[in-house]
């Protein structure tokens, strides 16, 4: 209780103790005047084109996008069993024309993705930050399987902040 008091009769004597600061004139600035535009413009947004996965209504998780400057990938999982065995990798052109599909394991080995991953592209390479086995895989931009990399304990946090090792926060 004692310290409260102290601390409330300091609090009121820089209270009291403190000036208000001398008013300065504000400084004059030119106002400059728009006129309005209103002129209409009719803006509509329609649906171009359209690209349907296979069978991919509730399929969890949900596919993902890699827009690459000459492709689209498209990530997505089997939906033929609630025990995923395999992802597909699908390209297509930024017109939406399929190009080709690559398919890739669900399963621990050099190549092999689990459920939780994310894709990144650097370059000529398309980084997959794989947080279920704690992989870092490589491909290239036609996912062609480069090389893999373990790590510990790493989060697509660590993959953003850190030197791209998987070592964002300390030496692991």
């Amino acid at each position: 209780m004692k310290k409260l008091n102290i601390i409330l009769v300091l609090l009121l004597s820089l209270l009291i103790s403190c000036k208000e600061a001398p008013k300065e004139k504000p400084k004059s600035t030119p106002t400059v005047e728009l006129d309005e535009v209103t002129s209409t413009y009719t803006l509509r947004i329609a649906k171009k084109r359209e690209v349907t996965l296979d069978n991919q209504i509730g399929v969890q998780p949900i596919p993902k996008l890699l827009a690459l400057s000459d492709k689209v990938l498209v990530f997505h999982f089997d939906p033929q069993s609630s025990s995923t065995q395999r992802m597909f990798c699908d390209a297509y052109s930024h017109r939406l024309k399929r190009l080709w599909r690559k398919v890739i394991s669900i399963g621990q080995g050099p190549g092999d993705v689990s459920r939780r991953i994310k894709f990144f592209q650097f370059h000529d390479t398309v980084y997959a930050l794989d947080t279920g086995n704690y992989h870092l895989s490589l491909f290239d931009c036609d996912m062609n399987y480069k090389k893999m990399s373990k790590l510990k304990g790493v989060s697509h946090y660590d993959f953003l902040m850190g030197d791209g090792q998987g070592k964002g926060k300390g030496d692991r």
